[in-house]
C-alpha cells in the first residue's frame, strides 16, 4: 500500500511556505488486521508511525 499526499496544495492554499511538496509513505501489510498509520505534518517536516 502506498498512500500519497500532495502537501504543497494544502500549504499554498493557506499561504504557508513549505519544504515537502509531496509525501509518499510505503509500508507492508502482513495480515488482514486493521492498521492506523498517522501522518504528522508541519511545513518543514513530517513523521509517521504504526498506531494501534
Amino acid at each position: 500500500m502506498t498512500p500519497l499526499w500532495t502537501t504543497a496544495e494544502y500549504f499554498t492554499k493557506h499561504g504557508r511556505a513549505h519544504f515537502y511538496s509531496l509525501v509518499e509513505i510505503c509500508f507492508a501489510v502482513a495480515d488482514e488486521a486493521h492498521y492506523h498509520v498517522p501522518l504528522l505534518l508541519n511545513p518543514f517536516g513530517y513523521s509517521t508511525y504504526r498506531g494501534s
